[in-house]
């Protein structure tokens, strides 16, 4: 039996992919990457305000303004990913001639 009998059946493009040109876990990738940028911005803001501290004998003045604008940068950077995943799982389900992820199946 070749490769291709062991998988089963493939999508329509006949690459093993989801219909978007892009593997399937790409998505998935994608939405770890975002995530993990938006805490990495806490961190890296909440660290520069402790420094800020430190050198100006400010504590915690500036550590708290640094992890509110870390956190501040957090959400935005989580709903940017939310909208561009959801744009995207959009495309995909319009492209493909199916319905839409919103739609509700209708009964005949």
């Amino acid at each position: 039996m070749n490769r291709a009998q062991d998988e089963g059946p493939t999508t329509p493009s006949g690459s093993g992919r989801d219909g978007t040109g892009k593997p399937p876990g790409m998505k998935m990738g994608r939405a770890y990457q975002g995530a993990f940028e938006a805490t990495i911005a806490v961190v890296v803001a909440g660290a520069a305000g402790g420094y800020a501290d430190q050198r100006f004998d400010t504590a915690p003045m500036f550590l708290i303004a640094g992890v509110l604008l870390g956190f501040g940068t957090f959400v935005l950077r989580l709903v940017k990913l939310m909208n561009e995943l959801a744009a995207k799982t959009a495309e995909g389900g319009t492209k493909k001639g199916g319905a839409s992820p919103n739609q509700e199946p209708q009964d005949d």
